[in-house]
C-alpha cells in the first residue's frame, strides 16, 4: 500500500511540481526582463530630466545677464536725471 501511494505522488504530484517549478522560471525570467526594461526607461528619464535642467538653466544665465544689463541701464538714466 505504501508502495502504491509513493507511486501515484511521483505519477500525480512530481509533474505538476515540474510544471511549477518550470512556470516560476518563466516568471523570474519575465521580473528580471521587466526589471531591466524598468531601469533603461528611468536612465532615459533622468538624461531628459537632466538636459531639461541644463536648458532652463541657460534660460536662467540669460534672464540674469539680461536683468543685470537692464539694471545697469536703468541705473544710468538714474545717475544722469540726478546729475540734471
Amino acid at each position: 500500500m505504501a508502495v502504491d501511494v509513493k507511486k501515484i505522488i511521483h505519477e500525480l504530484v512530481v509533474p505538476e511540481l515540474r510544471e511549477i517549478k518550470a512556470e516560476m522560471k518563466n516568471v523570474q525570467t519575465e521580473i528580471k526582463r521587466l526589471d531591466e526594461k524598468i531601469e533603461l526607461q528611468g536612465a532615459r528619464l533622468e538624461d531628459k530630466i537632466d538636459a531639461q535642467g541644463a536648458k532652463l538653466d541657460g534660460k536662467i544665465d540669460s534672464i540674469h545677464n539680461e536683468m543685470g544689463s537692464e539694471f545697469r541701464r536703468l541705473n544710468e538714466k538714474i545717475d544722469l536725471t540726478l546729475e540734471f
